[in-house]
């Protein structure tokens, strides 16, 4: 009997041990322990370009992630705007690039923005990604065991090739955008990076959400680690949100805000506007209903703020971002992979499919058999109380007929007998 108790508890054991692995195909990190890139938007085509092109050109980051708006310039100009970035980056750079509303032809004169469709010829992807380069791709970096997925989208832009692009629910561009998520988190990718032009909250010039709300719940709903935006002429870097309302802040929706500068993986999402990288920038609204739902705010009215970009740093336990500005003006912050033995082991059943129905089905299977049992409880207990019942009748009518004999009997004695 105790030989066959330890064989089920080393069963059990090593069925614990092996749900303990993520789900899909888990990633192996040791060939790259960590990489870096850059990320901002509004760039256009002056000094501040110049400024921010040469503090690029001396990081050491892996690729930067242009989040819109390129030069500002007409459409026909795009070649010699790229040229300009080439000059200081190089030829084969990574400048990987997504549309923002100067770029997609329909939403600015032609003589103060150009069409992605020629930036992306003369700035190409050469990071292998999937889907439209310059509109709505991503890919998996470094290529080989990756840390992270950086998924590009344009939500609500009119493209002059390729129409307008919703990611209302049910809509085409939702559906790749969920896939890619759920993708990713299957084959066990450490960390998820949403980019795209268009903020939503946003304690700028653009308070009443541009990008979509509907856009901004899924991407809270599902957990997105970092959601990368511009758009708004400044920097931005959101608390660790669990949801919003558009010019309507609630503290309920805050994880944690982010005054330590340090969040926990999976209680929420950071948003990070950075529209730093040369157009002029749009002041701050420091009374805008928005504006509590962000942990650093700094523009035109702050004190030492330049041109630039945000640098980031990815390695399979944490994301650490710092500011890459000419001013005095600095910020940085850390997502980090939780370091507790109880909130890791909550973190892995939260994000292992697997594990949670696993964990689910006897539950589901105790419910139902305390439900069964219990009905067979019921339906044995009204079984035995009819009976009982018809017993209780039964020996009423015998009680009744052996007093009705009695009574008959004793009717017939008299005194003499």
């Amino acid at each position: 009997m105790r030989k066959k108790k330890k064989a089920s508890l080393i069963v059990a054991t090593l069925l614990f041990l092996f749900l303990l692995i993520p789900t899909g195909n888990s990633v192996e990190t040791s060939g790259s322990t960590s990489f870096h890139f850059g990320a901002a938007g509004d760039h256009s085509q002056d000094i501040n370009t110049n400024s921010s092109l040469h503090r690029l050109a001396s990081s050491d980051v892996n690729f930067y992630l242009a989040l819109g708006d390129m030069s500002y310039t007409s459409i026909g100009d795009e070649t010699k705007w790229c040229g300009i970035v080439k000059s200081y980056v190089g030829q084969t750079f990574p400048f990987e690039l997504v549309s923002g509303s100067h770029d997609d032809g329909l939403e600015s004169l032609a003589t103060n923005g150009g069409l992605i469709d020629y930036f992306a010829n003369c700035l190409p992807d050469r990071t292998g990604s999937t889907g439209v380069y310059g509109k709505e791709f991503y890919f998996d970096y470094p290529s080989s065991s990756p840390l992270a997925r950086i998924i590009m989208i344009s939500p609500e832009l009119n493209f002059t090739n390729g129409g307008y692009y919703s990611y209302d629910v049910g809509s085409s561009h939702y559906e790749w955008l969920s896939r890619t998520i759920d993708r990713a988190r299957a084959s066990g990718i450490p960390w998820v990076i949403v980019g795209m032009a268009k903020a939503c909250i946003s304690a700028g010039i653009y308070p009443t959400c541009p990008g979509g709300e509907n856009l901004m719940n899924f991407l809270i709903q599902n957990k997105v680690d970092l959601v990368l935006q511009a758009h708004d002429h400044n920097y931005q870097r959101s608390k660790q949100l669990t949801c919003a309302f558009v010019e309507r802040f609630s503290s309920a929706c805050v994880a944690n805000d982010g005054s330590s500068g340090t969040y926990t993986k999976g209680h929420g999402t950071i948003f990070v506007i950075a529209g730093t990288f040369g157009q002029e920038f749009y002041p701050i609204n420091y009374s805008s209903p928005n504006a509590p739902y962000f942990a650093s705010l700094a523009s035109v009215n702050t004190p030492g703020m330049g041109h630039g970009f945000v640098e980031y740093t990815i390695t399979s336990e944490e994301i650490s971002a710092q500011t890459d500005f000419w001013g005095r003006f600095s910020d940085s912050f850390s997502i980090i992979k939780p370091a507790g033995v109880l909130e890791g082991f909550l973190y892995l059943v939260e994000h292992n499919l697997i594990l949670v129905s696993l964990f689910n089905a006897p539950i589901l299977t105790g419910i139902t058999a305390i439900f069964l049992k219990q009905l067979r409880r019921l339906t044995t207990n009204s079984r035995e109380k009819r009976v009982m019942r018809i017993g209780c009748l039964d020996q009423g009518i015998s009680d009744r007929s052996s007093v009705s004999s009695l009574a008959s009997a004793s009717a017939g004695l008299s005194l003499d007998d």
